[in-house]
C-alpha cells in the first residue's frame, strides 16, 4: 500500500505546536510531520476492508482491495 501526504508548509508550524507529539515521526534527526498518524490511519483503513475476505480469498483478492 502506498500513501502519499501533502502538508501545506504554511501550516507546518501549527501542526506541530497544536498536534500531540506521538502524531509525529522521527527518522534520525528528521521530523516527519504527522508520520504515525497517517500510518496508523492507512493500517486501520486496511484491516477494515481485509475483515470483509475470507483467510484464504485475501491473498486472492489482493489487487481488488489495493
Amino acid at each position: 500500500m502506498t500513501v502519499v501526504c501533502s502538508v501545506n508548509p504554511a501550516a507546518v508550524s501549527e501542526l506541530w505546536t497544536i498536534k500531540n507529539k506521538t502524531f509525529h515521526g522521527m527518522l534520525g534527526e528528521d521530523i516527519l510531520l504527522m508520520q504515525n498518524y497517517v500510518a496508523l490511519s492507512a493500517r486501520n483503513a486496511a484491516y477494515k476492508v481485509a475483515r470483509g475476505y475470507e483467510a484464504l480469498k485475501l491473498a486472492d483478492n489482493r489487487p481488488q482491495i489495493e
